[in-house]
């Protein structure tokens, strides 16, 4: 979303030629992971200083992982730090559960990086440092564990399959949704603006179920330089 100028007419100019050999794949790799990175170190900043936090100085322990979760709810919100009113994002911050039902899973796979890097409770205070290496950690880490979340929706999906057609009658997708799921309530225009829902079958429409999982509505956590999505 935000590539460097520089970086895009160097690929413009790539693709438009020979295309991208694997030298040029791996400076890419290394420069999306360079850009990334740099992007958490300024959030998880914007985020201490949202919570009047030093990052000059170590923190207790529980205001340093105040500040992970505030960091994560931005990133899973999509909420920039940089244009969000403090009092707008720690609003966005006390509804995260409401917002985004697995944010208490979230909140322990955060717990979970944040015990293993700076061995809390064994340590009384946190570094900045050590914050962003927690922030580090977790960002590796992050793509495949929400998979699981994804996987879930998946095994919720197939029982309704309809006869191996890799598709779910819409009448039942709705009804994943109101026994309780949270998922499964895109509306019929939105489903088929995303290319998930078959209306080859006049009068009896289908969620393409692929097609649902893979689609936007099931990325949690973006930057400027790309989207988790299920894999």
């Amino acid at each position: 979303k935000r590539m460097p100028p520089a970086v895009l007419q160097l690929l413009a100019s790539r693709l438009d030629n020979d295309g991208l050999d694997e030298r040029d794949l791996a400076v890419l790799a290394w420069t999306l992971r360079y850009l990334i990175q740099d992007e958490t170190d300024t959030r998880l900043r914007l985020a201490y200083d949202m919570l009047e936090l030093s990052v000059d100085t170590p923190l207790p322990t529980d205001h340093a992982e105040m500040a992970l979760d505030l960091h994560m709810a931005s990133h899973v919100a999509a909420a920039d730090l940089a244009k969000t009113p403090a009092k707008t994002m720690m609003k966005v911050y006390a509804n995260m559960e409401k917002l985004y039902p697995a944010w208490n899973d979230t909140l322990d796979f955060i717990h979970q990086a944040y015990v293993s890097e700076v061995g809390a409770p064994a340590v009384s205070t946190v570094t900045f440092d050590q914050n962003l290496r927690v922030i580090s950690n977790i960002t590796e880490r992050y793509g495949l564990w929400q998979d699981s979340e994804c996987k879930a929706m998946k095994a919720m999906l197939l029982p309704w399959e309809d006869q191996g057609s890799g598709r779910v009658h819409l009448t039942d997708f709705y009804r994943a949704s109101l026994a309780g799921k949270w998922q499964f309530s895109e509306k019929v225009d939105y489903l088929r603006q995303l290319g998930a829902l078959d209306e080859s079958v006049p009068g009896s429409p289908r969620v393409i179920i692929v097609n649902y999982l893979l689609s936007y509505s099931n990325c949690v956590g973006s930057t400027p330089y790309n989207d988790l999505c299920c894999l």
